[in-house]
């Protein structure tokens, strides 16, 4: 056997300690150097600039290999430059404490010969008291810093840590203060988005520039564009909390300071493209307040994205769209982009569906099919000839033997990955050759496999069971029921397309302007037929002969015009009657203080453009009486 293994394990929490001496570049030297030492071989795990106060060890990916390693018995030496390196906090340390005793690791810290033994009672309690101390310090070096941070602050200090704003820097006292140039271009991305630009237009004029975003490498994103709009340090208001965690994992909030920093726009221009950013901004899947009834089940079929909701309270109609070109905008060459233009990197979605046509579509399909449904029929009729319950008896039972099943399947994945501890050892022990180690593995892969397969398809059984259940509690009312369905509630409804549709892949024709709509049920409901045995002697019973599981549907949407756009057309159509041009009409707008949609001046084209466009609108409506109409 070749030499042992010293897992060296290193980690900085601060540019402080860059500086220090106790740097990534010195953690390695000196393990290097003890590795030697001791005759044995390093494997590095250095997990860099990442905090080890975090209760999640999972976000240091090299602490986790090599906690993994140990597991596997293929380190089982360790060294750390202190005890702090490998944890701080005392959950996470009692976590790798756990393993490192388990597993009966050698922990060698700093530049000692002598391990802590974690066969030793006596090494196992100095390490454990060591740990707590490391905690404490740690703890109470952090409250000081806090009540530092929180009396400079307090002083008048404006620089609250962390990364310096844009359009700001930081002076000897670490005040913050204006940055000549940055400061400057920041009141430009205000003024811009007030013109009418969108935040696009600001991130390409960025992009051009000679300013770089703090952090990222790649260039100005929309998200640092809009944080920037949004930040109100820019109008001299910052504040600063100090809050702590009780042992519930509640947050208590200990400090609160208004910080006054230097004003770099207006109040009426911050306040100004607020405005704009609220009647501009819509709303999709991420917002938690706003909900919709088919979020999560339409999928757009030439791109494969789930498609999302948007709602403006800007515009009359709130729509489901394709997020293709949100998906790809980071990824793409933006250097000839053109807003409003699509280009070959797009997806075929060219139109969003409205939602409130779409809702009505989807539910109403939903009631014909189950209406219908020869099955769903045959089930009331059983619920209602067999004995109370006795649907939901079998289905009691068919869950229970699953379970049972699944309890044996998980002895049987405990006692295989025992086997394979086994054969490792054996292994390392020069017990077994490795083409037999080979051949023990493969087999015991081979097997567990097998019983993880086995282990989900029962549980997948079981959801699909208690679906069942629930369904048939709810078909049992179908028939008193199916007329007050039409006027359910969003959440009743949502519910049960829930139990019913998997999903519903949404496809675009260009040339007829109509989307299609595929149906994928989960229940094979859709044209299901009842089957005599006999038709002549239909006493002998019957047969449900099953269904499909999908359908395909057209829609196209009708738009409908806001009352803004609706007096706009009014009045611009009367002025066409009277024969005044396009120009004419510009005159007498603008005259008459009338703005365009998005509060400018309307000139010659602007006028022809809108009333083009509104008449393709208005393809179901008529002018008449000063009022518009919908067509009977």
């Amino acid at each position: 056997m070749g030499k042992p293994i010293l897992g060296i394990y290193t980690r900085v929490s601060s540019k402080q300690q860059e500086d220090d001496g106790t740097s990534i570049d010195y953690q390695i030297k000196i393990g290097k150097k003890m590795s030697k030492r001791l005759g044995m071989k390093f494997e590095l795990y250095n997990d860099g600039g990442i905090s080890s106060w975090s209760d999640n060890i999972n976000i240091r990916p090299e602490l986790v290999r090599l906690l993994k390693d140990i597991q596997s018995t293929r380190v089982k030496n360790i060294w750390g430059w202190n005890m702090d390196r490998v944890g701080r906090n005392s959950e996470s340390w009692w976590t790798i404490l756990k393993v490192l005793t388990g597993w009966k690791v050698n922990l060698y810290i700093g530049e000692s010969n002598k391990p802590y033994d974690f066969n030793s009672p006596q090494d196992r309690l100095i390490v454990g008291i060591l740990s707590l101390l490391t905690t404490y310090d740690n703890e109470l070096r952090r409250m000081r810093m806090m009540f530092g941070k929180m009396e400079s602050l307090k002083r008048g200090q404006t620089f609250i840590g962390g990364t310096i704003p844009f359009g700001y820097t930081i002076d000897e006292k670490k005040n913050l203060i204006k940055h000549p140039k940055e400061s400057e271009m920041v009141k430009k991305m205000f003024e811009m988005y007030g013109d009418g630009n969108n935040t696009t237009d600001i991130q390409m004029m960025l992009d051009g520039s000679e300013f770089k975003p703090r952090r990222s490498k790649s260039g100005w994103s929309l998200g640092s564009v809009q944080k920037i709009l949004g930040n109100e340090i820019y109008i001299g208001k910052q504040q600063w909390e100090w809050s702590e965690k009780t042992p519930d994992k509640k947050k208590v909030l200990i400090e609160k300071i208004d910080i006054k920093t230097p004003r770099i726009v207006s109040n009426d221009l911050f306040s100004k493209t607020s405005t704009l950013r609220k009647r501009r901004s819509g709303h999709n899947q991420y917002d938690t307040d706003y909900h919709s009834l088919l979020k999560g089940f339409l999928f757009c079929s030439h791109c494969g994205y789930q498609m999302n909701h948007r709602m403006k309270t800007s515009e009359v109609n709130d729509y489901y769209y394709c997020v293709y070109m949100e998906r790809v905008w980071l990824k793409r060459d933006k250097s000839d982009f053109k807003p409003y233009e699509r280009t070959g990197d797009s997806c075929d979605m060219k139109k969003s569906l409205i939602m409130e046509q779409t809702d009505e579509l989807v539910w109403n399909k939903f009631l014909q099919i189950f209406s219908e449904s020869k099955w769903v029929k045959e089930e009331f009729k059983k619920r209602g000839l067999s004995p109370k319950g006795k649907l939901d008896d079998e289905i009691k039972q068919k869950v229970k033997t699953n379970i049972n099943k699944v309890s044996l399947l998980k002895r049987k994945e405990t006692n295989l990955n025992d086997q394979i501890v086994k054969v490792e050892l054996r292994r390392m022990n020069g017990e077994i050759t490795k083409p037999i180690y080979e051949g023990l593995l493969n087999n015991l892969d081979e097997t567990m496999k097998s019983v993880l397969t086995e282990m989900n398809n029962l549980q997948d059984e079981n959801d699909n069971l208690k679906r069942s259940s629930s369904w048939i509690d709810w078909v049992s009312q179908m028939n008193k029921e199916i007329e007050r369905m039409k006027d359910w509630s969003f959440e009743d409804k949502r519910e049960k397309i829930e139990q019913f549709i998997k999903r519903i892949d949404v496809s675009y024709n260009e040339v007829t302007q109509q989307h299609d709509l595929n149906f994928i049920f989960s229940v094979p409901l859709v044209g299901d037929k009842l089957v005599y045995k006999d038709i002549k002697n239909k006493s002998k019973g019957y047969k449900i002969q099953k269904g499909e599981h999908n359908i395909v549907i057209t829609h196209k949407n009708t738009k409908k015009m806001n009352s803004e756009k609706v007096s706009l057309m009014n009045v611009i159509s009367k002025l066409r009657e009277d024969d005044m041009s396009y120009g004419d009409i510009s005159d007498h707008l603008n005259k008459n203080g009338l703005k365009t949609i998005r509060g400018g001046k309307w000139s010659r084209q602007s006028v022809r453009r809108f009333f083009d466009y509104g008449s393709k609108d208005l393809t179901l409506v008529e002018i008449e009486n000063d009022k518009i109409q919908k067509k009977k």
